[in-house]
């Protein structure tokens, strides 16, 4: 077992061995395909397989994401992992890494570059040597959003070609700021947290967070801190964190500051799951007495960026290899199937040749009348996925608690990349 491995393992949720669950209780026998999630979307895509493939028997378990990590590599130890299991982004390359647990997926690439998959979901399933681990059937290119009403009533206009030129870089996006802030009087701010656009900086990196075994802090991390920080102190963002009960009601248009007067969001950023799954579900308040549905409009934003995904692999000591590669090989190339499911989830798939068949012409109500494709499409192709590394999930951590100490003052830039560095080292002994 690599020592990085050892380090990741230790750095995730303790005490995995003594919850419920299926780690450590004994693989399923015989012919069933045995599938770990940590997200439900599997389960309902499961279903679809099912009903194409009625002779094949499976078995699925969802498992906690805060626990799913170090679950599954607890599995894959003890000789119980499952046949195929599903890997988030944040994680997604310390399995892809590790040798001898993920199979050597190299036969689906035919198919794969049939169905013109994007090129970053392969290159973050892809290991040292250049082979092929895991797979994705979904990419997950962003774009901004921005409430047309506030827009007009700020910027004069809520047309999509002249709102993105108010935000066409992070100069522009800056200046804009200032003037939602002026025109507003202080009672619209333009994003409710500055993490919101955390992914347009880590998207725009040249290096990832370690290279050739050496901790990087790229430009464009000291650039965000520097961002996080300006957007907090001239009161350009709600300071309200993502995911948070704030978070969530800026986008009904519900939010109130701790006097209770009530504070508007301009804009949130999201990719295409984040649009159909967090934002439009969203835009209702509770009681129903606020709806911002149709209110909303789609632009590229200052620059292209992606968040998130979710990539498949097969257990390279899976009693069913065969079978587990053909249902990875399902959900990531069957043209039917991927079309199927956008039809019922509007998901955006890696498949550009799906995409382009299936999303000419979408008109959202919720946008207006846009067609927020177009403008993730413009991204997609941008993507660089050779910047995730197997470090991303507590590299991001050490960060974010660094970044918070600058922006209060405590540290200083250049003390804030020597603590990330320091502190790395330590989680990871073996990096320079």
């Amino acid at each position: 077992m690599k020592k990085k491995w050892i380090a990741l393992l230790l750095a995730a949720v303790m005490g995995t061995l003594s919850l419920p669950g299926c780690a450590g209780q004994g693989k399923e026998e015989g012919d069933v395909i045995e599938v770990w999630s940590f997200t439900n979307e599997l389960e309902q895509m499961l279903d679809l397989y099912k009903a194409t493939h009625p002779d094949v028997k499976v078995k699925f378990t969802l498992v906690p994401t805060d626990v799913y990590a170090s679950k599954l590599k607890n599995a894959i130890q003890s000789g119980n992992a499952p046949d195929v299991f599903a890997i988030e982004e944040a994680f997604v390359r310390s399995f892809v890494e590790e040798p001898g647990v993920m199979a050597d997926l190299e036969d689906l690439k035919p198919d794969l570059e049939e169905m013109e998959i994007l090129d970053y979901t392969l290159d973050v399933g892809t290991d040292f040597d250049g082979n092929l681990r895991a797979v994705s059937w979904q990419a997950a290119p962003g774009a901004m959003f921005y409430r047309r009403s506030l827009a007009k009533e700020y910027l004069g206009t809520d047309d999509p070609q002249k709102v993105q030129e108010y935000f066409q870089d992070m100069g522009k996006f800056m200046e804009t700021a200032e003037i939602i802030k002026e025109k507003s009087q202080g009672n619209c701010y333009t994003v409710c947290s500055p993490d919101d656009l955390s992914y347009i900086f880590m998207s725009k990196r040249e290096t990832g967070w370690v290279q050739n075994e050496q901790v990087v802090v790229d430009d464009k991390i000291l650039e965000f801190a520097d961002f996080y920080k300006t957007m907090n102190d001239k009161g350009y963002a709600a300071q309200q964190a993502p995911w948070s009960e704030g978070w969530f009601a800026g986008m009904s248009g519900q939010l109130k500051d701790v006097k209770g007067n009530p504070k508007e969001i301009f804009c949130y950023f999201f990719p295409a799951w984040g649009l159909f799954n967090t934002l439009m579900p969203n835009a209702a308040s509770a009681d129903g007495v606020q709806d911002t549905s149709g209110d909303w409009g789609v632009i590229q934003g200052p620059s292209s960026y992606y968040w998130g995904g979710t990539w498949l692999g097969v257990n390279e000591d899976s009693d069913n290899k065969e079978a587990a590669k053909e249902m990875v090989r399902y959900f990531t190339t069957d043209g039917e199937f991927l079309k199927q499911w956008i039809e019922e989830t509007n998901d955006y798939v890696a498949s550009q040749k799906v995409m382009d068949s299936v999303t000419s012409g979408v008109s959202n109500d919720f946008l207006g009348g846009q067609n927020p494709y177009e403008v993730f499409l413009a991204d997609a192709k941008s993507i660089n996925g050779k910047l995730i590394t197997s470090y991303d999930q507590e590299m991001n951590k050490i960060f974010g608690n660094e970044k918070e100490n600058y922006r209060e003052g405590k540290l200083t830039i250049d003390e804030m990349k020597e603590n990330i560095i320091k502190k790395a080292k330590r989680m990871f002994p073996d990096l320079k």
